[in-house]
Order: structure tokens, then sequence, then C-alpha cells
């Protein structure tokens, strides 16, 4: 038996049908995003990627509407392990690109990969947007491009 007035005491199979359990999503729009944490992690498919985890820097909104506190995260992930689709060069422009909008401009895309906490601190600017619902997933926020400090 649970405490109907404890939220967070009801069992998820008790929860009322149609309750939404996805993460807000912020608005589409470029924000100043700060590197919390880069890391080279392996894939489920044996390969390896960048897994870029970062903050917004200021309060904003979610796309309905609501308050979202500075902090709010937001994943990104650079495959570097190539395929027939993606060749070393997309890697490479990846990467650069990343380090670039980072004001990184005399690393390597090498460099990167070798030591990715040269990123964690710094403020990037990029585009935020909406990835739709697939495969079972709710939508969420993608980063659609960085954008390069001038």
């Amino acid at each position: 038996m649970t405490d109907q007035n404890d939220p967070l005491g009801i069992y998820s199979d008790q929860a009322s049908e149609g309750s939404d359990t996805t993460f807000p999503r912020l608005k589409p729009a470029p924000y100043d995003l700060v590197v919390a944490k880069a890391e080279v992690t392996s894939t489920a498919k044996g390969g390896e990627r960048l897994a870029i985890t970062l903050k917004t820097t200021k309060d904003g909104f979610d796309k309905d509407g609501g308050n979202l506190a500075a902090g709010y995260p937001i994943y990104h992930n650079i495959a570097l392990t190539p395929t027939d689709d993606y060749p070393p060069k997309n890697i490479n422009r990846n990467l650069n690109t990343v380090l670039k909008s980072a004001g990184l401009l005399k690393e390597s895309a090498r460099s990167l990969v070798q030591n990715p906490t040269i990123l964690e601190g710094k403020i990037v600017r990029a585009k935020v947007g909406l990835k739709p619902e697939r495969d079972g997933y709710p939508e969420s926020n993608n980063i659609v491009q960085f954008v390069e400090v001038k």
C-alpha cells in the first residue's frame, strides 16, 4: 500500500495513465553553454565517441514556456570511429568545430581526443534544437551546430 499523498511513494505502475515522464526540453535557440565534462567513451558497437556534457549558463525557458534554471544539461556525442558513411575527414571537422567554438584555436582534433578535458570549463556557443521522438525514445534536445568564436 502506498501513501497517495506522497508523490515519491507512488509505484510506477500506479502512476496516472498518460503521466509525462519526459524531461523538459530547452526552447530551440542559440545558447552559451559551459562544458561540464568531456571524455572518450566506448560505444555499444565497439567504437569510441567523445561524450560531452554541456550546461546552460543562464536561466531560460523550456519549449512550453516553463522556467529552467542555469545549469540545465545537454548531452552531445561525436563518433570517433569512422565508417563508410562517416569518414575521418567528417570526424576531424566535427572535433575542430567544437575546438573553434571553445576558442581553442591552437589545439588539434588529435589533442582533443587524447585529452578531452581541455574542453572542460570552456564556454561554447551552440544552436540547440529538438530531436523528434524516435525508436521509443522521447523528444529531446540536441546540438544542431556549434558556432565558431570570432
